[in-house]
């Protein structure tokens, strides 16, 4: 199966009536049905200029993506069971806050939002917030971002630890009952200094992954790869993460839409040449698809309600 673990493609809907064909940007429907079987669609409000209309337009493009799945047609749903993984022959989204802002003081918005088929969550984008810590200011999980995680176990929803700081990612090593990913990142060992927002994660925090049934989803963005950026140095990132956690920790997190991305990686179209490349390292066919999305396919088995 080919997932891909985060994309910001959703927020044009902010500014277009569909996702169905974007030329402009790094993925849109009719790309999506001939590369990825499920792709993570997040909807990151919890930026400066969303500031105090988190929920607001939260709403708005959650609202808007149910509408323009709706519209699409019969290969496209949004995922929202592990049924549907074993199930479905259709394209799948799976859909999910960067940031839990949006939810409300006392996430009092998380219950509507899951009926309606939300199904993973990043508790803080690259600020601390109500629940947890963010990268860039490394604050602790809440009380509130405790009982938060409790609820998510509860229901099944899946946790990404994306934009944590390092202290609030090791309180949900903690307190979270079920595996969670760290959907777009790449290894500190390679480039410990990406700049203002240190998203990489350590080779401890992939080893405490591993053991707890954790997934890393590489991500595509030069800043965080390091020099050149490009897609030799995400292979080296992908080896170097495979070494670490074993090859079932490892999977894609490309962040299309969401930063600027290096030669050969910027669209998801160009895929297939990553794949190569693995192969050309000496990845097997089965590591490949392991990478590919069969790791994630995996994790969402285990975490997502029926």
């Amino acid at each position: 199966m080919r997932i891909d673990a985060h994309c910001d493609t959703a927020m044009y809907l902010l500014r277009h009536k569909t996702l169905d064909t974007l030329p402009q940007a790094d993925l849109d429907f009719d790309r999506l049905q001939q590369y990825l079987d499920v792709a993570f669609f997040a909807i990151c409000t919890e930026t400066p200029e969303y500031q105090s209309r988190e929920t607001e337009i939260w709403d708005a493009v959650f609202t808007a993506l149910l509408r323009d799945v709706e519209e699409e047609g019969p290969w496209l749903e949004v995922l929202t069971g592990r049924r549907q993984l074993q199930e479905s022959r259709h394209t799948m989204i799976l859909i999910g806050a960067e940031g839990a802002k949006c939810l409300g003081a006392s996430a009092e918005h998380l219950q509507r939002w899951f009926d309606q088929g939300l199904r993973f969550l990043g508790l803080t984008w690259n600020l601390n917030n109500p629940f947890a810590g963010g990268c860039a200011e490394n604050g602790e999980i809440t009380p509130a971002g405790k009982a938060l995680i409790r609820r998510c176990n509860q229901m099944g929803i899946l946790l990404d630890a994306a934009h944590m700081g390092e202290k609030s990612f090791w309180q949900l090593t903690e307190y979270c009952d079920a595996p969670f990913i760290v959907s777009h990142t790449c290894c500190a060992a390679l480039n410990p200094d990406p700049g203002p927002y240190p998203r990489n994660i350590t080779d401890r925090q992939m080893r405490e992954m591993a053991r707890l049934g954790c997934v890393a989803g590489i991500t595509f963005v030069p800043d965080f790869l390091g020099a050149p950026g490009n897609l030799e140095r995400l292979c080296d990132h992908i080896a170097h993460a495979a070494d670490i956690m074993g090859i079932e920790g490892v999977a894609l997190g490309s962040d299309y839409d969401g930063a600027d991305l290096g030669d050969g990686m910027q669209g998801v179209e160009y895929l297939p040449l990553l794949y190569q490349a693995l192969s050309d390292r000496g990845f097997s066919e089965r590591e490949i698809c392991r990478v590919a999305g069969d790791n994630i396919k995996d994790l969402l088995q285990q975490v997502l309600p029926q």
